[in-house]
């Protein structure tokens, strides 16, 4: 027996052999004439050696693309269900099969385009994905799988297994699910933000960024450069537009002169300037108003503090 005699040796425990013994391919499928005489029982094969093909098989030549890559693709990866690749395998001269990229499976290592989902070989962040949506995923040691084979959900989303979410042991976890797991230091799911505000005068508050990084920030405080309701000022900013006013102490006087100016009573008011802030509190320093009536100074503010 050799490579060209037109017979295809079949070795007991390759591909073509276990199609012959589970009934699932038959003998004649590959060559009655010439497999017949090797062909002793249901699972034994008379040879140790095997050949993929012969170029001159007449179950090859002269038979349609869909029955040569059936039989060649069985042949050389078992009895399996074939896609329609619309390719073609073929016969070396050394009588090995090329596949030819035709013969597709379930369960081939790749997820084939309008066939599959997923296949043996799909990432966890793709099986992940199919199941959960677009999430920046967590590598973990569980991890999700397709189920390959035969069967109405081999290698589609239904039959993806071991597939977990928004829990703290899920196989399918990412920052943002609300749960701490894959490493993360905290998760408060929607919460989580790179801008956080704090209120705590004086205080700090903790959040989780967008990373699910467990961190602080500061609250307003004094010297923060931004006045707060309980500062008379900060930095540049101060409670009064003014910086200088005039101020009433007392009744007596008449602040808008008029005829009555001999009752004007200068020792009663003071004209008060700012000096700057201290502790976050507005500093003035304010002198008496000895000026006549007629030297009013009317375009000061009153004060109002």
């Amino acid at each position: 027996m050799f490579c060209g005699d037109g017979r295809v040796q079949v070795a007991k425990g390759s591909p073509a052999a276990t199609n012959c013994s589970t009934g699932s391919l038959t003998c004649d499928a590959l060559n009655a004439d010439n497999i017949g005489s090797m062909y002793t029982g249901a699972t034994t094969f008379n040879t140790t050696d095997s050949e993929g093909c012969e170029a001159s098989d007449t179950q090859i030549q002269g038979q349609s693309t869909a029955t040569v890559r059936d039989r060649l693709c069985k042949a050389k990866f078992g009895n399996r269900t074939f896609y329609d690749s619309g390719l073609t395998p073929s016969c070396n001269s050394d009588c090995t099969i090329n596949d030819n990229g035709a013969c597709l499976y379930c369960g081939d290592g790749t997820t084939t385009a309008d066939k599959e989902d997923c296949d043996s070989n799909t990432s966890q962040y793709e099986l992940c994905k199919l199941k959960f949506g677009d999430h920046p995923y967590h590598t973990t040691t569980n991890k999700p799988s397709c189920t390959v084979g035969t069967g109405t959900n081999a290698c589609k989303t239904a039959g993806i297994t071991n597939a977990t979410a928004n829990s703290t042991t899920a196989t399918c976890a990412w920052c943002g699910d609300g749960y701490k797991n894959g490493g993360e230091g905290c998760d408060n799911g929607t919460s989580n933000t790179n801008s956080p505000t704090c209120t705590t005068y004086g205080g700090t508050c903790s959040y989780c960024n967008l990373a699910c990084e467990s961190k602080t920030v500061k609250g307003p405080y004094c010297g923060d450069g931004t006045r707060q309701s309980n500062e008379g000022c900060d930095g540049s900013q101060y409670s009064h537009s003014y910086s200088s006013c005039i101020r009433g102490q007392g009744t007596d006087g008449d602040d808008n002169c008029g005829s009555g100016c001999d009752k004007y009573d200068s020792k009663k008011w003071e004209i008060c300037t700012r000096t700057g802030c201290s502790n976050c509190q507005e500093q003035w320093s304010c002198t008496p108003y000895t000026q006549q009536c007629s030297d009013y100074p009317t375009a000061y503010s009153q004060c109002d503090w």
